[in-house]
C-alpha cells in the first residue's frame, strides 16, 4: 500500500511538473478529458492576472478574499476524488489499526509507573457519547487485560509494546507522509534512512504528545478528587482540560504538516488553518459517527464478534481522511498566492523548492 500511494504520487508530480496543461488523474482519463486539467494544476501566468481580489497577492490566509477561498474549496472538493484521498486514507488507516493496541499497552505500562492504572479505564468511559461505543469496548477490554498484570509482566509489555508499536506507527505516519506528498505534489526525493529518520521523529513526537494529552485527561481528575474542588471550578478545570488537548492535537497536526513533505517547510501561519479545521472535523465527525453507529448502524448482525474491530477501523479511517483533508486546504491554500509561503529568506516563484508555492492554483 505504501508502495503503491508513493509510486502515485511520483507518477502525478512528473506529470504536473512536465506541463501545465490537462492531465488526467488516476483512474480518470476518459473522465478528464470531459472535466479538464486536475484541479492541482497549474495556471498559465496569464490566466492569473487581474485576479488580486482573490487572494493571488496574500503573505497570510487571513488576506484571501471571499473569492479566493471559493477557488480554495472547489479544487480541494475536486481532487479528493482524484487524488483518491479516500485510499490513502484506508493504508494510513490499516497500519494505524496495527500500531493501536502495542501503543495501549505501552501507554498503560507506562501510565502505572506514574499513577494508578486503573484511573486510565475510568477516563475511558468518559468518553461513552463522544465516540462509538463497540470501539470503545474493544479498547477498554483491552485495556483492562492489561491493567491487570503483575509489575514486572506490566514492565516487560512496556518494552515489547514500545518497539512494536513505534515500528507499526512509524509505518503509518509513512504512509500518512506519501498522503502529505500527494496532498502538497511533491515526489520523494529523500533517501531511505532520511525518510525513515523523519517518519520516526514524527513518530516520536506524536507519541509524546499522546502521552502528555494521556496524562493531562488523567491526572486532572485525579488532582480535583484529592484537591477536593467542586462547583463552578470543577467544572471550569474539566472543560479547560479538553480545549487544551484540542490545543496539543493541533500542534501535533501542525508538526505533520510542516515537517512531512519533501518540500522545503511552509511558514507556520499557513499550516495552521488545515491543523484547526481537521481538528474541529475530527471532533465533530466523532460525535456524528458515535450517534450513526448507535442509533442507525447495523454492524453486529452483519459483523458479529468483529463488530466492534471493524466500527474502530472505520473510525481509524476517517481521522486519517479529515488528517489528509487539512494537508489539501494548507496545500491549496499556498496555490492560490504568487507570494512566497516557504520559511526564510522570500525567494522569487520557481525557486522555492515547493510545487504550490511555485505555482499558481487555477481558477476552477
Amino acid at each position: 500500500m505504501s508502495w503503491g500511494i508513493r509510486a502515485h504520487a511520483r507518477r502525478r508530480a512528473k506529470g504536473m511538473k512536465q506541463r501545465d496543461g490537462e492531465r488526467p488523474g488516476p483512474g480518470n482519463e476518459a473522465a478528464s478529458r470531459h472535466e479538464g486539467a486536475h484541479p492541482a494544476e497549474p495556471a498559465r501566468p496569464e490566466q492569473a492576472e487581474g485576479e488580486s481580489e482573490r487572494g493571488r497577492e496574500a503573505w497570510r490566509p487571513r488576506q484571501i478574499q471571499p473569492p479566493g477561498w471559493r477557488d480554495i474549496a472547489l479544487r480541494v472538493g475536486r481532487r479528493i476524488g482524484r487524488d483518491l484521498v479516500p485510499l490513502v486514507a484506508a493504508g494510513v488507516a490499516f497500519f494505524g489499526m496495527l500500531a493501536l493496541f502495542p501503543a495501549l499497552a505501552m501507554l498503560v505500562s507506562l501510565a502505572g509507573l506514574f499513577f494508578e492504572p486503573e484511573l486510565v479505564l475510568r477516563e475511558v468511559d468518559t468518553l461513552q457519547g463522544l465516540a462509538p461505543a463497540e470501539p470503545l469496548a474493544v479498547v477498554r477490554d483491552q485495556l483492562g487485560e492489561l491493567v491487570g498484570q503483575a509489575p514486572g509482566q506490566a514492565t516487560a509489555t512496556a518494552t515489547i509494546s514500545f518497539v512494536l508499536s513505534l515500528f507499526w506507527a512509524s509505518r503509518g505516519i509513512d504512509n500518512l507522509v506519501s498522503g502529505i506528498n500527494m496532498a502538497h505534489v511533491e515526489t520523494e526525493t529523500r533517501n531511505i534512512i532520511s525518510r525513515n529518520l523523519v517518519s520516526l521523529g514524527l513518530t516520536a513526537v506524536l507519541t509524546a504528545m499522546a502521552l502528555a494529552a494521556l496524562a493531562l485527561a488523567v491526572a486532572v481528575p485525579a488532582a480535583l478528587e484529592t484537591l477536593g474542588l467542586s462547583g463552578p471550578a470543577d467544572t471550569i478545570i474539566r472543560i479547560g482540560r479538553w480545549s487544551v488537548l484540542g490545543l496539543l492535537s493541533m500542534l501535533a497536526l501542525g508538526l505533520l504538516y510542516r515537517y512531512a513533505p519533501a518540500r522545503r517547510a511552509p511558514r507556520w501561519s499557513w499550516v495552521t488553518p488545515g491543523a484547526v479545521l481537521a481538528t474541529a472535523l475530527w471532533l465533530g465527525s466523532s460525535v456524528l459517527f458515535a450517534l450513526f453507529v448507535r442509533n442507525f448502524g447495523s454492524y453486529q448482525p452483519t459483523y458479529g464478534a468483529l463488530a466492534g474491530v471493524v466500527i474502530l477501523l472505520l473510525y481509524i479511517w476517517m481521522t486519517a481522511f479529515v488528517v489528509l483533508l487539512g494537508a489539501l486546504l494548507n496545500a491549496e491554500m499556498e496555490h492560490q498566492s504568487r507570494r512566497d509561503t516557504t520559511r526564510g529568506p522570500v525567494r522569487p516563484m520557481g525557486e522555492r523548492d515547493a510545487q504550490m508555492a511555485d505555482t499558481l492554483g487555477r481558477k476552477p
